[in-house]
């Protein structure tokens, strides 16, 4: 089966990168989970756009589709903001700058999670966060009734990451 990683780095993003991304792939992690958190009310992925032109200007790696290496990864990231029920972005990466053609390059998985509601999610109620004591029994999860969760809808936690508040 699948294990847990010997070693997880988790990190913040620095100056000229505000997801980390880079620094993760001078690393050359071979998986990479972004949580993308930055305002983007209208999905063109800016932040994302920027860290991966930072990267392949210092000719780390460069980014593909895995669904169709051949497809221009721009598509990928349009279809993502036309498709509002796509919950995440899966992008391949190849380190390195393979100039000589040797198809030796190492590859990577950047899984991107970013900060939106699906339309088929709206409308849905709120689940209470889950307790430690819940967690450790292992029971199935009970519905508090009462209190500050009561009635209140996925849609009403609103829009904003941590740097937007």
């Amino acid at each position: 089966g699948f294990g847990p990683p010997r070693l997880l780095y988790v990190t913040d993003g620095g100056v000229k990168d505000c997801t980390a991304v880079v620094q993760l792939m001078q690393r050359r992690c071979s998986k990479i989970l972004l949580v993308l958190a930055a305002s983007d009310p209208h999905d063109d992925l800016g932040v994302l756009r920027s860290t991966m032109q930072v990267a392949t200007s210092r000719k780390l790696g460069s980014f593909y589709d895995p669904e169709d290496p051949r497809r221009d990864i721009e598509i990928l990231l349009d279809r993502f903001k036309c498709d509002k029920e796509m919950t995440f972005l899966h992008i391949g990466i190849v380190y390195g700058w393979d100039v000589l053609g040797t198809g030796k390059s190492p590859h990577g998985d950047l899984f991107v999670v970013k900060m939106r509601l699906p339309p088929s999610k709206r409308g849905q109620e709120v689940q209470p966060p889950l307790e430690e004591a819940e967690i450790r029994s292992g029971q199935p999860w009970r519905r508090c009734r009462g209190g500050r969760w009561e009635g209140m809808k996925r849609e009403d936690l609103g829009p904003f990451g941590c740097c937007d508040c």
